[in-house]
């Protein structure tokens, strides 16, 4: 009796193992320089904190919409990508691993072995989720970019991160509204949480960018954990 009980238990916990790990959800993000700083760092900690999510994530300096509708280069000033993975153990001290960066312009392509191309990096990823966090440089192909990723993998859910508070700010929100009502997009603000109208160009460190950070994920809640809502 008690060997049948202890196949039981076992079978149980194999099946409870096999359940979470399909339930573990892909995650791509995009973004410009804001994403390769602090703010893109305290992003990727604080979603892989839950342990749900595998995560890949892309940042290229200057970039907008339209840099990443062609071949991926390092054409600014500097690129990250990071990748994390449910139930890896990240030291607290130490950053998220990095799969390939550099800190100036080189003008490599980025993501090397995907050929530079976004497309590639969807149809291996197959992210449940899209994040965009985009809109402050003024470089735009919104709905370009926003067709590559449906092409390529139409069930993921696009959730696009707006730009914070600065100059000539209504013409960059309003151009995002636009794709996202057409194209059934969840959009999270980030101009209540941050910016100033004075600001040409910033960037976020320290406590403004995990605070940035954790309002931004707590506004993507009823996307990212809809039972919880």
């Amino acid at each position: 009796m008690k060997k049948v009980v202890s196949v039981i238990v076992f079978l149980f916990l194999c099946e409870s193992l096999i359940k979470a790990q399909n339930d573990i959800k892909q995650i791509l993000i995009l973004g410009d320089s804001h994403l390769n700083g602090a703010f893109g760092e305290y992003l990727q900690t604080k979603l892989h904190e839950t342990g749900r999510f595998d995560i890949y994530s892309i940042s290229i300096g200057g970039a907008g919409t339209r840099h990443f509708t062609m071949t991926l280069k390092n054409h600014c000033c500097g690129y990250k990508i990071r990748e994390t993975c449910s139930g890896e153990i990240i030291n607290p001290k130490t950053k998220i691993r990095t799969v390939e960066k550099s800190n100036s312009l080189t003008n490599e392509v980025i993501g090397k072995a995907y050929k530079g191309q976004l497309k590639n990096i969807i149809c291996d990823k197959k992210p449940d989720y899209v994040v965009i966090c985009l809109g402050n440089n003024y470089v735009n192909d919104h709905q370009n970019l926003v067709n590559t990723i449906k092409e390529n993998h139409p069930v993921s859910r696009i959730i696009w991160v707006g730009p914070y508070l600065r100059r000539n700010f209504t013409p960059r929100i309003k151009a995002i509204e636009q794709v996202v009502l057409k194209n059934d997009i969840f959009l999270v603000r980030s101009d209540d949480i941050l910016g100033h109208d004075t600001l040409s160009s910033a960037h976020f460190y320290g406590k403004t960018a995990q605070n940035w950070a954790n309002k931004v994920i707590d506004r993507m809640r009823p996307v990212l954990f809809p039972a919880q809502h």
